[in-house]
C-alpha cells in the first residue's frame, strides 16, 4: 500500500507524509514562527507532527527515527528536553541532529523522520483513515484561506460523527 498525504505547507509538490506498508516517512514540519524561542518552535513542530500522524493512525510513540534540524547548535539541550513532553518513556526514537540556515529567517528548527505503524484490516481503523484524510484536506483549505473556521468546523463535526 502507497498512500500520499495532501500537503501541510502550502506547497502541493510536498506530501505532509507518503505510508509504504507499514512505514510513514514524514516530510519537514516547522512551526511557531511567532515566537523566537526554540522550546516554544519545537512544541509547535510537535504539534504539527501529531496532528500529520494522526492523519494516518498513527502517533508520536510510533517514530523510530527523527531528523532534527536546528539553526544554532546552542538550542541543543533546551530542544531535546522538550522530546520528553511528546514521548512516553522508553518511546525515544533514534535521533539525528543537524543545523541549517532554513529559508525562512524565523525558522529555529525543523523535524522530519519515520514512524512504523503496524498495519490494521479492521473496518474501524479504515474509516478512521478515510475520515482523517477528509479531514485534513478541509484543513489546507481553511489554512488557504478557501473556506471559512465555521465551514471548517461544521465539516469536521459532521465527518466525526459518521
Amino acid at each position: 500500500m502507497l498512500k500520499r498525504m495532501p500537503t501541510h505547507c502550502f506547497d502541493e509538490t510536498c506530501s505532509s507524509c507518503v505510508v509504504a506498508d507499514n512505514l510513514i516517512f514524514l516530510a519537514h514540519h516547522a512551526g511557531g514562527f511567532d515566537k523566537r524561542d526554540i522550546t516554544h518552535q519545537m512544541r509547535a513542530v510537535f504539534e504539527r507532527v501529531k496532528t500529520t500522524l494522526g492523519s494516518v493512525g498513527a502517533t508520536l510513540n510510533d517514530m523510530i527515527q527523527i531528523n532534527l534540524y536546528l539553526r544554532d547548535l546552542a538550542d541543543f539541550e533546551a530542544a531535546i528536553e522538550v522530546f520528553a513532553e511528546y514521548f512516553d518513556e522508553g518511546c525515544f526514537p533514534a535521533r539525528m541532529t543537524s543545523t541549517s540556515e532554513f529559508l525562512d529567517a524565523e525558522c529555529l528548527c525543523m523535524i522530519d523522520g519515520v514512524a512504523y505503524k503496524q498495519q490494521s484490516d479492521s473496518v474501524e481503523e479504515k474509516r478512521r483513515y478515510s475520515v482523517a484524510d477528509e479531514i485534513l484536506k478541509f484543513k489546507g483549505l481553511l489554512d488557504s484561506g478557501i473556506i471559512t473556521p465555521e465551514e471548517f468546523e461544521e465539516v469536521r463535526k459532521r465527518l466525526l460523527a459518521f
